[in-house]
Formats: structure tokens, C-alpha cells, sequence
């Protein structure tokens, strides 16, 4: 019980700190930080890495992260303790991605872009998405892979992953920095909200 109210405190401190970082958002107090943190961003821009962040920012992709989710899904091995979970959380996490877009409705920054978005800047759904999955993975993973080996790897590569996604979406010119830090605030509550939830429910003999 202690640890489920622990983890609830957390699901709320996320919430709150992501309404505060909204409210800042919508009255234009965070502009000037997310001007720097562009600034400081654009000095590395170089052809080589454009082009190698293109590829890595679908990692966050909808379709790449359900994908990997159907994956879990199907294999028998991962289908309960992991695939399940994972796919609760990318459902979440893309559900209430594109009910904050509209809520809050910011347009994508007016920098230079190397790719194209038509959708709402607030949150980032590469980025709350990867944080959301990729985390909630990283916790089965500790919880339920036995080898010492799997974790070694996979748990630095997520991590690399969930950060390299984030610094794409800015670099790339489609996101403010404020729209990943929403976006990480939102998929860490996701993730816990719903581990939480598992573990009380079909995970509770894991």
C-alpha cells in the first residue's frame, strides 16, 4: 500500500508540475527559455546529424511504437507482463496527446524546419509517447528479464532513446523545448499511473 501511495504522489506532483508548465506556456513566460534553449541547439546543426536525426526521431513515431507494441503483443513470451502494459500505456499516451493539442492548440515554432508537421506543438507526442513506452519498459524489464546481460543493454538503449527523440524534435525545428519537457511530465504520470494499475490488478502474482 505504501509503495501504490507513493506512486500516486508522484502521478499527481507530474500532473501538477505539467498544468503549471501549461499555464506558464499559455502566457508566454516560458518563450524566452525556449528561445535559448533553440539557440543553444541550432549552434550543432550540420548535415550530417540532420540527417541522422530524421531517422532516429521516428522512434517516437505512432505507427513505430505501436508496431512494437502489437510485437510484444504477439509474442507469447512478453504478452502478459509486458506487451499488455506497454500497449495500455501507448494508448494513453496518444490518446491524451491529441486531447492536450487541442486543448491548448500552440502552433509548431517558427524556426527552421527539416521535416513537416500539421499537428498542434503542446505536448510533444514523440516525446511523451517514447517517455511514456520506453519507461514503462524499462520497469517490466527490471521487474521481469532475469538476465543480468538484457538489462545491461537495453536499459541504457531505451534510456538513449527517450533522450535523443526529445533533442530531435527541437533540432529538427518542430517543437519547442517546453513541448517535450510537457511531454515527459505527461508520459512519466502515464507510465506510473498505469503500472500502478496493472500491479494491482493482472500483474499482482509478478
Amino acid at each position: 500500500m505504501k509503495t501504490v501511495i507513493c506512486r500516486s504522489i508522484f502521478v499527481f506532483l507530474a500532473v501538477g508540475a505539467f498544468a503549471a508548465l501549461a499555464i506558464c506556456m499559455q502566457f508566454g513566460i516560458t518563450q524566452g527559455f525556449d528561445d535559448w534553449v533553440y539557440s543553444w541547439i541550432a549552434q550543432s546543426i550540420q548535415p550530417a546529424l540532420t540527417e541522422f536525426l530524421k531517422i532516429i526521431t521516428y522512434a517516437g513515431n505512432i505507427f513505430v511504437v505501436a508496431g512494437l507494441c502489437l510485437l510484444l503483443l504477439i509474442l507469447p513470451g512478453t504478452r502478459k507482463r509486458i506487451g499488455i502494459p506497454a500497449s495500455i500505456t501507448a494508448a494513453c499516451a496518444i490518446g491524451l496527446g491529441y486531447l492536450f493539442k487541442h486543448i491548448f492548440e500552440r502552433p509548431r515554432p517558427s524556426v527552421q524546419k527539416f521535416i513537416e508537421e500539421v499537428s498542434y506543438s503542446f505536448p510533444s507526442m514523440h516525446a511523451m509517447l517514447s517517455a511514456a513506452v520506453y519507461l514503462m519498459l524499462m520497469i517490466l524489464i527490471c521487474k521481469y528479464v532475469k538476465g543480468a546481460l538484457a538489462k545491461i543493454v537495453l536499459i541504457p538503449c531505451l534510456t538513449a532513446l527517450t533522450l535523443v527523440v526529445a533533442y530531435s524534435r527541437v533540432y529538427l525545428g518542430v517543437h519547442y523545448a517546453t513541448d517535450i519537457i510537457g511531454g515527459w511530465l505527461m508520459g512519466f504520470a502515464i507510465t506510473l499511473a498505469v503500472y500502478t494499475v496493472c500491479r494491482l490488478t493482472f500483474l499482482r502474482a509478478g
